[in-house]
């Protein structure tokens, strides 16, 4: 009996601590979501700084870029312009397999902020770089995203039109 006396002795300050110590790490993601936005922009124009000022800073820029990206929440419209710009330094650098996968997911980023326009545009140039780099299975997959996203009632025809304009017809 002793030992169980004990155990309900500690019990109500473990629960009290734990309690405390899971207050303190929800309070500390809020933070971290909070202070990101101006911070991560910061981050984001040291990125096209360094670039910029070092000539060929590339993969520096590009690895900043991603870095950038992925603090970034869901939900942030810029998250999607550094996925971007990312996947166009990779394919600059010759990294066609790693910049179609960024751009596939800059296509779900922008899917996702309701971007039905921009979001097909960057899955047809992930099908295109898929091909480059020789995997044509993807690219099949990618263009019918593209694809999927021409019928979306927030485009109008002349964005439709475009979109299957850059389609190859082989996918």
């Amino acid at each position: 009996m002793r030992p169980l006396h004990r155990l309900r002795r500690w019990t109500l300050p473990v629960c009290g601590l734990a309690m405390l110590m899971a207050q303190g790490v929800a309070a500390q993601d809020t933070d971290q979501q909070v202070t990101s936005d101006l911070h991560l922009d910061r981050k984001h124009d040291s990125a096209m700084a360094h670039y910029a000022s070092y000539g060929g800073g590339l993969e520096e820029a590009a690895w900043r870029h991603g870095r950038v990206a992925m603090l970034r929440r869901t939900n942030d419209a810029r998250r999607f312009e550094c996925l971007l710009q990312q996947a166009q330094m990779l394919y600059a650098l010759g990294h066609t397999e790693a910049s179609w996968l960024y751009l596939d997911e800059a296509g779900h980023q922008a899917a996702a902020m309701g971007d039905s326009y921009g979001a097909a545009m960057t899955f047809v140039e992930a099908a295109i770089v898929a091909q480059e780099a020789g995997d044509s299975v993807s690219a099949h997959e990618l263009a019918a995203n593209a694809r999927a996203l021409v019928s979306s009632p927030n485009l109008d025809i002349n964005q439709r039109a475009a979109i299957l304009k850059r389609l190859d017809p082989a996918w």
